[in-house]
């Protein structure tokens, strides 16, 4: 069934858009690294997805009312100004609608 006729029958598909790469469907309740992983966006993450090291921050840009509350420690780990500029981490953060999302290049 085509995506966009999934989402108009109700299942509970979500979108991540990545900026300036591709739109990748998703099932709510998945993270952003993983919606990566099927996109074949590269993000990285030296703890293995573990919320300990934030190498894995994106930033949010459209769609932030469509994910995950901010747990205590994702909080702990990117610090209160990184997460009030729309800062999360992808290993952490599930999506629950349409999401755009910008991944920084540090290396």
């Amino acid at each position: 069934m085509k995506n966009w006729l999934k989402r108009l029958v109700g299942n509970d598909s979500c979108e991540v858009h990545f900026e300036g790469g591709p739109i990748v469907v998703v099932d709510s309740g998945t993270t952003i690294m993983d919606a990566s992983k099927q996109a074949d966006v590269e993000i990285d993450s030296f703890c293995g997805g573990n919320c300990s090291c934030s190498t894995c921050k994106v930033m949010i840009s459209d769609g932030a009312k469509c994910l995950s509350k901010v747990s205590a420690e994702e909080q702990t780990v990117l610090g209160q100004k990184m997460v009030s500029e729309g800062y999360r981490l992808s290993c952490q953060t599930k999506v629950q609608g349409i999401v755009h999302v910008k991944v920084p290049k540090f290396f």
